[in-house]
Parts: C-alpha cells; structure tokens; sequence
C-alpha cells in the first residue's frame, strides 16, 4: 500500500493563513487476489488569529473533500465525501465548534450517510481540556445515532516554557 500527502500553507496577512493539501493512497482491498482501492483527497484550513487578542480571540475553518476508486468482483465502486468544520474561541479558555460531514460507502455508493456535531471546549490550565461533543448522525438504512460524547484530556511530562 501507498500513502502520500502534499501540503502548503501561505499567511494572507498577519493575522491569517491558508493551509491546502493533497492526499493520494493506493493498495489492496481483499475483495479478489489483485482488487485494489484508490484514495484521493483535498483539504483547505482557513485561520484566524488576531495578534492583539490571540489568546481570547480566533476562527478556524476547515474542510475536506475525497474521493475512492474500489474494484470489485461486482464491479467498480466510485464513492465521493466530504466534511467542512468551524471552530471559534470565545475567550481565554472557552471554544464551540461545529462540523457537517456527508458520504457515499465505499463498497456501495448508492448508500449515503450524513450528519453533524455541536461542541464546546473548556480549557481549565494549559495542562487540562474537558470537551462535551452532540454528534447526530443518519445512516442509509434509515437509522439515526444520537451520541454525547464527553472527554477529558491532560498532560504529563515536558511542555514549552513561559515566556517571563
């Protein structure tokens, strides 16, 4: 199997930046002895941070589009999806987001899933990250999955030094 992934990033001005990149993968799928799979993907990263009021002010938004070539005994399956994020931060330690996401399944297209995710971000020290996440999500055989999700992150061990 291969995997390759090309980025570039240009700042707009001083407060903003333009990340894009390419993703390619190739390699086999299991169905028959020489079946394989092909990925391709293209993503674009927007961010806004304002040098004045960085630690209490910022935008970010995201997106990602890809695309999948599968061979198959029944023939071949071409499945596109995608996904676009926005994540603000509305003070020193509180962040929302939300995300969209939509796709075809890789061994039948004419299947498509979809959903979204609301959240909120609270960061008590630069050690610690409670996050509470609403995902809601609607399968193609008509089936819908409502999930919260709550985590705690923390970290241990060597982190950058203070500025004094």
């Amino acid at each position: 199997a291969y995997n390759g992934h090309f980025k570039l990033f240009r700042d707009l001005t001083e407060a903003t930046n333009l990340e894009l990149g390419l993703s390619y993968g190739s390699g086999p799928n299991a169905t028959t002895d020489d079946a394989r799979t092909d990925l391709a993907g293209l993503d674009l990263a927007w961010r806004w941070k304002p040098l004045r009021t960085a630690s209490y002010r910022g935008l970010t938004l995201r997106g990602e589009l890809f695309r999948s070539d599968r061979e198959q005994p029944d023939g071949d399956q071409e499945a596109l999806g995608w996904f676009a994020s926005a994540e603000a931060r509305l003070a020193r330690r509180w962040w929302v987001f939300g995300r969209l996401e939509s796709s075809e399944r890789a061994r039948d297209a004419s299947q498509r899933d979809h959903g979204f995710a609301l959240g909120l971000t609270f960061d008590p020290s630069e050690y610690s990250r409670l996050r509470a996440e609403y995902r809601r999500r609607s399968y193609a055989e008509n089936v819908t999955a409502d999930e919260l999700l709550l985590q705690l992150q923390f970290i241990l061990g060597a982190h950058g030094s203070h500025p004094f």
